[in-house]
């Protein structure tokens, strides 16, 4: 992408941003809806519960939500404040009321909100908020979630995701957020740079991972520097098909419906790669306790669950359930697709 039309288009969307902003108001967290659930949902609420509280007056910490310009009329008509008020970034922040039933997107700041409704009490359950009115455009709305997620250092699978997506892969082919992901690949680590170059060379492994961002979930434990030494292997033939029979696998978990592979979460992959539930008993019981909870395939209902969990035993009866993380074990992992020998004491009678 051009220097110059990179610059145009970031400057389109910084005054996108300014015309859009109608100020920063205090909301009841339970008028927020967070977006899915987030992949840490531990280490906040212990922050929250040392602190006290929180520092949510701090801009930095702030959530940004987009609500309709009716619902914002009426929240200011019922705060009996005007819209300057909320743009003056004087301390304490108004206290805003939506109507009834109004629930406004989170575009950043989900997982504090869901730490802080578990740790305040009553009263208390509110959250400092920058408010946009909901007609942005997608690149400002992509902007501001993954504005966010910069603020955590990502991991080399979700720079896979977003780069390759942005190129066109299993996404809207978007030079520009292209281009801020190469750059903040290049900043964090020159060399993880130079082996993602270095597997963009291989076109047949490229081909591979490309077909798992179906399942973006999948790139948990992605490492560049693994698939560096999986390439040096020269083992091609055995690793692409492994890959092939990740996918495979998880499609067959999820019906091959595209929606079902997007709403696959991490905790869910990081939880089942390597098990087999439907020959060990263990497997079985350990991750059916963790269906029942929520802990795996949170993204569903409890009937989805239970419909995906059939299938999840019934692909796992030969064979390990497989992930791009054991890579660093091939050639010859057991989840390679090959059949297993399950110890018989451990194996589920049916």
């Amino acid at each position: 992408m051009p220097e110059s039309s990179f610059t145009q288009v970031n400057r389109r969307i910084e005054e996108e941003r300014r015309a859009k902003f109608c100020g920063t108001a205090s909301l009841s967290i339970s008028s927020l809806k967070p977006l899915l659930r987030t992949t840490n949902p531990v280490r906040r609420p212990r922050l929250y519960r040392e602190e006290h509280g929180c520092r949510q007056e701090d801009n930095r910490h702030h959530a940004k939500a987009t609500i309709s310009q009716h619902d914002f009329e009426i929240a200011l008509t019922n705060a009996g404040i005007s819209a300057s008020r909320l743009q003056n970034d004087a301390l304490p922040y108004p206290r805003l009321e939506l109507p009834p039933g109004v629930q406004l997107e989170c575009l950043q700041g989900a997982d504090r909100i869901m730490a802080a409704d578990e740790v305040f009490d009553g009263t208390n359950k509110r959250w400092i908020v920058d408010l946009y009115l909901d007609d942005l455009s997608d690149d400002l709305k992509t902007l501001f979630v993954e504005e966010y997620e910069y603020q955590k250092e990502p991991d080399d699978g979700e720079f896979y995701c977003k780069i390759r997506g942005y190129q066109g892969h299993h996404g809207d082919e978007n030079p520009f957020f292209e281009r801020i992901w190469l750059g903040r690949l290049s900043a964090l680590s020159k060399n993880r740079r130079g082996l993602l170059d270095q597997l963009f060379r291989h076109k047949k492994y490229t081909d591979a991972f490309d077909a798992l961002l179906a399942i973006p979930a999948l790139f948990c434990g992605f490492r560049l520097t693994v698939v560096h030494q999986v390439i040096s292997m020269r083992c091609e033939e055995p690793n692409l098909h492994y890959l092939k029979h990740i996918l495979k696998v998880w499609s067959d978990i999820c019906s091959g419906d595209f929606q079902t592979m997007r709403l696959i979460d991490r905790p869910t992959i990081e939880r089942v790669q390597g098990t087999a539930p439907g020959a060990f008993s263990t497997d079985h019981d350990e991750l059916l306790s963790d269906l029942k909870s929520g802990r795996i395939l949170g993204n569903f209902s409890e009937q989805q669950r239970g419909e995906m969990w059939v299938r999840i035993c019934e692909v796992s009866r030969q064979c390990l359930i497989p992930s791009p993380t054991h890579l660093s074990t091939f050639p010859g992992h057991p989840a390679s697709g090959q059949a297993v020998q399950y110890p018989p004491s451990l194996i589920i009678q049916t």
